[in-house]
C-alpha cells in the first residue's frame, strides 16, 4: 500500500478545534507518517475561532513545525498517500487504529514557536510562587451541558479547591 509512496498528506482535513487539541492531532499526524515512513506534507489547518475574535488562525502560526515536514507540495504527486479519515478526529480513524500501540509508544513533542515560549516564561516569571494552575473547560462547553454553569463556576472550584489540602513547599 506504501511501498511505491514517498510522502504522506493529511487530505481534506476539516476538524475544528482548538490550540492544543489541534497541535495532538497534528502530533498523532506526525507519529503515523515516521511508522509508515513517510515524509508529512504539512496540511492548512485552521484553530477554531470559537475562543478568540481572530479569524482564520493557522496551526502554523502558533507551533514548531519540524524540520523533516514538507511545507510545500512535492511535484510528483504519484509519491504522496493521501490519507482520506475514515472519521475526520484522527484517533477514530482506521489507519490510527492500526498502528495505535506504536503511536502511543512513539514519544515526540511538537512544541510551540519560541516567541510564546517566551511570552509564557515572562507571566511565570511575574507571578508568586508557588503557583497552582486549575484548568477549567468552560466556555464552549456551556451550552452543550447546563450542569456546567454551576460545576465550572468561580464559587463551586473554590469550594472544591477546599476540600483539599495543599502543602507549602519549605
Amino acid at each position: 500500500m506504501f511501498s511505491n509512496k514517498k510522502y504522506i498528506f493529511l487530505n481534506n482535513y476539516t476538524y475544528c478545534a482548538g490550540l492544543n487539541d489541534l497541535k495532538d492531532r497534528f502530533t498523532e499526524y506526525i507519529k503515523v507518517s515516521i511508522i509508515l515512513n513517510l515524509i508529512p506534507i504539512m496540511p492548512v489547518i485552521y484553530l477554531s475561532d470559537f475562543h478568540t475574535k481572530k479569524t482564520h488562525n493557522l496551526l502554523t502560526d502558533y507551533i514548531d513545525i519540524p524540520k523533516f515536514v514538507c511545507t510545500s507540495f512535492p511535484s510528483n504527486t504519484d509519491e504522496i498517500f493521501y490519507w482520506n479519515l475514515t472519521n475526520n478526529f484522527i484517533p477514530c480513524d482506521n489507519l490510527y487504529h492500526i498502528h495505535r500501540e506504536q503511536i502511543l509508544n512513539l514519544k515526540l513533542n511538537i512544541g510551540f514557536l519560541e516567541k510564546y515560549k517566551i511570552i509564557a516564561r515572562e507571566v511565570i516569571r511575574q507571578l508568586k510562587k508557588p503557583i497552582c494552575v486549575v484548568h477549567v473547560r468552560r466556555g464552549d462547553y456551556l451550552n452543550i451541558c447546563n450542569s456546567l454553569h454551576y460545576t465550572t463556576s468561580p464559587e463551586n472550584i473554590k469550594n472544591v479547591l477546599h476540600l483539599f489540602t495543599f502543602q507549602m513547599p519549605i
